[in-house]
């Protein structure tokens, strides 16, 4: 038999209510010196019903100051993340120790992707592509009229804009419940008690819990990818 041109992927789609299962992953960046600290990385954050996003600068990627941070987002009264029911991560030594430990006391499942597998934390993934794009666009930008290695380097004042704009333009995939049109802005579908969404790419067969059950003895073509 020939190989198939698609083989289906995990989906989000099903996951409704907002705070309940998160993305998390740290995106190393040029080291900025802001405020008296030299950042090398954000800690990124999304939820997958609702495509809301958070991102907290970094000075290191030890343990300590990830779970500082994630005091820190989640303790946020002007922040609608709240605690989640599944954190999904990769394998990196920084989600272990206080982090673990942290997770813990508020009752948050830690769900390990593997380290080759891109798809199982694609969301977050894709919010680090697009975030780096555009904080890099800005230091092009500055480099074009400054030679100043500092103000090129800059990227900590200008995170809050770029996670706004994000979080205020509307997601085609995404929509409130009982509404015929598609996109809403992950700062209003956060809010909501339930969103209703459709995966990227729409498959050509049953998957999940609507594929048809397989009888004793039938014949089954695994179709693996790597690392799975």
């Amino acid at each position: 038999m020939p190989p198939p041109k698609h083989i289906p992927r995990v989906s989000y789609g099903k996951i409704t209510r907002p705070n309940c299962v998160h993305q998390c992953d740290i995106m190393f960046l040029t080291h900025d010196y802001y405020k008296g600290k030299t950042h090398k990385a954000v800690l990124n954050i999304i939820d997958c019903a609702s495509r809301y996003k958070a991102s907290v600068p970094l000075t290191s990627k030890k343990s300590l100051e990830v779970a500082k941070a994630f005091k820190r987002k989640y303790g946020d009264r002007n922040n609608p993340l709240t605690w989640p029911k599944l954190f999904q991560c990769d394998n990196r030594r920084e989600w272990m120790g206080e982090t673990s430990r942290l997770m813990q006391e508020h009752n948050v499942t830690i769900r390990v992707i593997d380290p080759y597998s891109h798809q199982g934390n694609g969301m977050v993934e894709r919010f680090n592509k697009t975030e780096g794009e555009m904080l890099y666009k800005i230091q092009y930008a500055v480099e074009s009229i400054s030679s100043d290695p500092r103000l090129i380097r800059a990227w900590v004042r200008h995170l809050p804009k770029v996670v706004d704009y994000l979080n205020n333009y509307p997601t085609r995939l995404i929509r409130a419940p009982g509404t015929s049109k598609w996109g809403l802005a992950p700062s209003e579908a956060i809010l909501l008690e339930e969103v209703e969404s459709k995966p990227s790419i729409s498959s050509k067969r049953p998957i999940g819990k609507d594929e048809i059950t397989l009888k004793k003895g039938d014949l089954v073509r695994y179709l693996l990818a790597n690392a799975e």
